[in-house]
């Protein structure tokens, strides 16, 4: 006589048996009781024809059969639970939007004429976006980490690093800064006390030997919060500004490149690493940033 295929639950039961080695936790895992997860052993044993565990002790031992059978089990789970959650994820795919916290800066000078690449490319995701400094560093490091864990933002772009366990932090170009100066009201018979001076931003840490190779002077300097409050400063001062070359600013003057300590990094939380929209986002940023010339 033909034998029924045991069910589903009850393998799945007597697979968590055999790996907690007790009725009680594998009935807590399963949020079942005791006597319902002894019940489906009893009908598995029926539907297989032979004794899987010995229950004549507290730690409830695995038959010959049950050892042949168990760790069988767990591998086609497991197996199984892949393919489950895979499948989730590609419907979730299907309209997935993705939050990216950003500077103004940022977003108006590097990242908002490449959108429509990304939109052509991806259709299926949407991004939307969330105001974040410009700059990281140790002073703010915790206010980026908690946009992400809160999931305030799915991304976070800014200048600077994280070596926090809970982030994964990549960079994007490593890149440099365009010194830019501005002198347009000096004259050929007037020297402008202020023209070698420097605007830098609060946040970025100063090249090394920045004097010795431009002649700009780091001791006396104005400071700015963003690129933008720094270019308005050294425009109406007529001195000089160190701007990321990855912006694309529309403007004329003479500039030297200056290699940039804060590289371009996009920062994700860890948990999101192998997520399918995140992956495909992170591959394309670090595409463009590869291009920036």
């Amino acid at each position: 006589m033909k034998k029924n295929f045991p069910s589903l639950n009850a393998l799945r039961v007597f697979e968590t048996v055999s790996r907690t080695k007790s009725l009680k936790r594998a009935a807590a895992i399963l949020g079942v009781t005791q006597s319902a997860v002894s019940r489906q052993l009893t009908t598995l044993e029926e539907q297989v024809g032979v004794k899987l565990i010995h229950r004549d002790n507290k730690v409830h031992a695995l038959t010959p059969s049950g050892e042949a059978l168990a760790p069988e089990l767990s591998r086609i789970f497991r197996q199984l639970e892949r393919i489950v959650t895979h499948a989730m994820r590609e419907g979730e795919q299907s309209e997935r939007q993705i939050t990216v916290g950003i500077s103004h800066e940022l977003y108006t000078h590097w990242l908002a004429p490449l959108l429509p690449e990304f939109q052509q490319l991806f259709p299926h995701i949407t991004l939307a976006f969330a105001q974040v400094p410009e700059y990281m560093d140790r002073q703010n490091e915790e206010f980026f980490a908690q946009k992400l864990l809160h999931n305030e933002v799915d991304v976070i772009l800014a200048f600077g690093q994280s070596s926090l366990k809970s982030l994964i932090c990549t960079t994007i170009q490593n890149g440099q800064f365009n010194l830019v100066q501005h002198n347009h009201a000096a004259t050929d018979d007037t020297e402008s006390d202020t023209d070698n001076e420097l605007v830098h931003i609060s946040h970025q840490t100063l090249p090394t030997g920045l004097y010795r190779s431009t002649g700009v002077t780091t001791g006396k300097q104005n400071v700015a919060q963003t690129t933008q409050m720094a270019q308005a400063i050294a425009a109406q001062q007529n001195q000089c500004v160190l701007v990321p070359h990855v912006y694309q600013l529309q403007n004329n003057q003479e500039c030297t490149q200056i290699p940039m300590e804060q590289p371009l990094a996009a920062i994700i939380r860890k948990e999101d690493e192998r997520e399918f929209s995140m992956v495909a986002v992170m591959q394309w940023l670090e595409h463009r940033g590869r291009k920036v010339k």
